[in-house]
């Protein structure tokens, strides 16, 4: 599948991929999309969405991934306009303030791990 995408990428000249998942699995597949895309040196953001993808997922497994822009569309109703922000002139803006959201979530992401114990503390509880 990502290969595919690729392809489509380079034949048709895209200027923007969008990905959605239904299923847990879905999110490994796009791991491999901005993985592949970037390995052929592509640099068309991407859109992520479906039931599956959440901010927490694009900021900690995807945006690390991929510097060229990817973003989670909550809903459909909001892909266009994301599309838009995108592809259009504010691009740059978009992206700083997007990405600086998910620096946010992956930080309390990261955090949220650090209270963790371990698991002979937790048996003395």
């Amino acid at each position: 599948l990502p290969e595919k995408i690729v392809e489509a990428v380079k034949v048709h000249r895209a200027d923007l991929v969008g990905v959605s998942g239904l299923i847990a699995p879905s999110l490994a597949e796009m791991e491999q999309v901005v993985l592949a895309l970037k390995a052929e040196g592509l640099k068309t953001p991407v859109m992520v969405g479906g039931a599956t993808t959440s901010p927490e997922h694009t900021a900690v497994k995807l945006v690390p991934l991929y510097e060229f822009g990817v973003v989670q569309v909550k809903d459909a109703s909001r892909a266009v306009g994301v599309a838009v922000s995108l592809t259009g002139e504010g691009r740059d803006a978009f992206l700083a303030e997007k990405y600086a959201e998910y620096e946010r979530i992956r930080t309390q992401h990261l955090n949220k791990n650090s209270e963790l114990i371990s698991l002979e503390e937790a048996r003395k509880q």
